[in-house]
């Protein structure tokens, strides 16, 4: 996958606001409307459509960077906030000059370029969950992204989570494994990956 705010296969996969309406993720969420064919009870969970919210200047408690550029987290987590020693007042703290990564100005229809994308993404993946952003990608998807080779700009694999309906016997799996297999073809040649 290129890593640009207008790349065809980001388009191609995504399933937030200017992504195509066939994309994977959408195809996806389409196929659970209908899990009695499908054995797919549940969209996907998303890493690239979590990952854009996540950097989006509407989600202030995301993305969020130092006066010197570096990375800085959510105002309930070390070294903003550290509950167990009862503080946790980030307007006088460590995390009181932090700002969102970025303004609408700086990313191209609403997306990031392949530089911000390269630099931010490390941020997600490491980024905890918390109370003011549950969008940090760590834990839910530190494993699901390949990042060999990304600096060039392509993500080579990365991986979707998603949810079968209840399997009881084999003819249930059978079914099913079936049905995966016309999905992935049925994708395949719709997105020509």
């Amino acid at each position: 996958m290129l890593l640009s705010s207008k790349s065809k296969e980001t388009n191609q996969l995504c399933s937030i606001s200017h992504c195509d309406s066939n994309s994977l993720l959408n195809e996806i969420a389409r196929a659970s409307l209908t899990p009695e064919l499908n054995y797919i009870a549940k969209p996907a969970a998303s890493w690239l459509d979590d990952f854009l919210v996540w950097l989006s200047p509407e989600a202030f408690g995301c993305c969020r960077k130092f006066t010197n550029g570096s990375y800085c987290p959510p105002d309930d987590q070390p070294p903003c906030c550290f509950p167990d020693d009862g503080f946790c007042d980030s307007s006088e703290g460590v995390c009181k000059d932090c700002t969102t990564c970025f303004h609408h100005s700086d990313l191209v229809g609403g997306r990031p370029t392949t530089v911000q994308f390269q630099e931010k993404l490390p941020w997600f993946l490491n980024s905890l969950p918390s109370a003011d952003c549950a969008k940090g990608g760590h834990g839910a998807y530190t494993n699901s992204v390949n990042l060999k080779g990304y600096e060039s700009g392509i993500i080579k694999a990365s991986e979707f989570r998603s949810y079968h309906t209840p399997l009881n016997k084999q003819g249930d799996y059978v079914n099913a494994l079936r049905a995966a297999k016309d999905f992935s073809s049925k994708i395949s040649d719709s997105l020509k990956v």
